[in-house]
C-alpha cells in the first residue's frame, strides 16, 4: 500500500520561501507577531494546495462544536447513509450533528436565518437548493457546503453529480439493449426538482441523439406529493401508481425511476401484475441506495458515491472551520465533480 508523507510547515515553507517559525506563527495566529498581507496570502494558499491540515483545540468555555446539517427527507435511504458518514466523520474530529429536516422552498430562508442566533460552526447542505444564492449571506460567516447537483454558478463548496450525464448513462444503456419506447416515472418535476429535471433532461437527449424512432412517456406526481415525503413508502407508492397507469400503453418496454426509491414500486407493480423482469420489462432507477443490490432486487441503478461525497463535504468543512478559528480566511472555493458510474444489474435485459 503506498503511504502519504504527512505534510508539515516545512514543506510550506519550502514552497513559499517564507521560514519555517514564521509559517508556523501564521497558521497558528500567534498574538503579537504581524506578517504582511502578501506572505499572510502566499502562506495560507500553500498550505490549502499542499492540503495541510491545521491542528485547533476546542475554546474553552466556547459551548458545544455543531455541524448543522440540512436534509429534504430521512424516508429515502440515501439520505441516512449520507448522514451516516457525515455524523462518523464529524464525532472524529469531535463535532455534534444537528440535523434539520427542511423543504426546498422559500420557509427555508427563515430556517437559515435562525441558525445565525446558534452555536453552529458549520453548515452541510445535502441537496442543492433551488436558489444557492440564498445561503451566500450565511456563507460569510458560517462556513457552507452543498452535497448536490453540479452547478458552476454558485460561489460555495460544493460536492456534485452531473445529472444529465446519469440520465443519458441509463438511457443510453436501455437503447443498446433494443428499448425505443422508455417511461420516465417521477416524483414532482417543479422549479424546486433541478435534479429531477436534469435526469429526465439526460434520459430525452440520449433519445433525440439515437438516430432512430423513440418514445418517452413521462409521468410525474404533482406538487403535492411533496407533502408525503415525510412517509417512507410515499415514493414507492407513487411508482407503483404510476407504473399502472402506464402499463395501459402497450408499447412501453423499459421504466426508469427518478430515484431507486420510485423503482422499487416500479418492480413492485410490475411483479403483482406477473410480469417478468427483465423478460417483459427492464427497470432502472438512480443513487444505487443498499436496497438495491439485494438477490430479489438487483436493480441497474446508477452510481451516487454517496460514502465518498459524505466524507470530502465533511473534509472541506472541517478545513474552513479550522481556518476561521485560526483567523484566517481561505481564498478558495472547492468544486469536486463526481463521474456517475452505470451499475447493471438483474433488472435490465434485451428487449421482449
Amino acid at each position: 500500500m503506498m503511504k502519504y508523507k504527512k505534510i508539515t510547515t516545512v514543506d510550506i515553507a519550502r514552497q513559499t520561501g517564507v521560514s519555517q517559525s514564521a509559517v508556523s506563527m501564521i497558521l497558528n495566529r500567534k498574538k503579537n507577531i504581524s506578517f504582511s498581507e502578501k506572505t499572510i496570502r502566499r502562506v495560507l494558499h500553500a498550505a490549502e494546495e499542499l492540503n495541510y491540515q491545521i491542528k485547533t483545540k476546542k475554546p474553552e468555555n466556547s459551548g458545544p462544536q455543531i455541524i448543522a446539517v440540512m436534509v429534504p427527507t430521512l424516508a429515502n435511504p440515501y439520505y441516512p447513509a449520507l448522514m451516516q458518514t457525515i455524523k462518523a466523520e464529524a464525532a472524529n474530529a469531535g463535532y455534534d450533528l444537528f440535523v434539520y429536516i427542511i423543504r426546498n422552498d422559500e420557509g427555508t430562508e427563515k430556517i437559515l436565518a435562525s441558525l445565525s442566533s446558534l452555536p453552529i460552526r458549520g453548515i452541510i447542505y445535502t441537496f442543492m437548493p433551488y436558489k444557492p444564492e440564498s445561503l451566500s449571506s450565511i456563507a460569510e460567516n458560517v462556513p457552507v457546503v452543498i452535497i448536490g447537483d453540479k452547478n458552476d454558478d454558485t460561489s460555495i463548496d460544493t460536492i456534485g453529480l452531473n445529472s444529465v450525464e446519469s440520465g443519458s448513462m441509463l438511457a443510453e444503456h436501455l437503447l443498446s439493449l433494443g428499448h425505443r419506447n422508455i417511461a420516465f416515472i417521477s416524483t414532482p418535476l417543479g422549479l424546486n426538482s433541478l435534479p429531477r429535471k436534469r435526469r429526465l433532461e439526460g434520459v430525452a437527449l440520449a433519445l433525440n441523439n439515437f438516430g432512430k424512432k423513440c418514445n418517452l412517456v413521462v409521468k410525474a406526481a404533482d406538487e403535492s406529493f411533496s407533502a408525503r415525503l415525510h412517509d417512507a413508502n410515499a415514493e414507492p407508492q407513487l411508482g407503483y401508481e404510476l407504473t399502472m397507469k402506464v402499463l395501459q400503453d402497450r408499447k412501453v418496454t423499459a421504466f426508469i425511476g427518478v430515484n431507486d426509491m420510485v423503482a422499487f414500486g416500479i418492480l413492485n407493480a410490475l411483479t403483482e401484475k406477473k410480469y417478468r423482469i427483465p423478460d417483459d420489462y427492464s427497470v432502472c432507477g438512480f443513487d444505487n441506495t443498499f436496497p438495491s443490490s439485494f438477490r430479489n432486487i438487483s436493480l441497474t441503478t446508477v452510481e451516487h458515491f454517496i460514502s465518498d461525497k459524505g466524507k470530502d463535504a465533511f473534509d472541506i468543512l472541517h478545513k474552513k472551520i479550522n481556518y476561521q478559528l485560526s483567523g484566517l480566511v481561505p481564498n478558495s472555493i472547492y468544486k469536486i465533480e463526481y463521474k456517475p458510474q452505470l451499475i447493471v444489474r438483474g433488472s435490465t435485459g434485451p428487449v421482449r
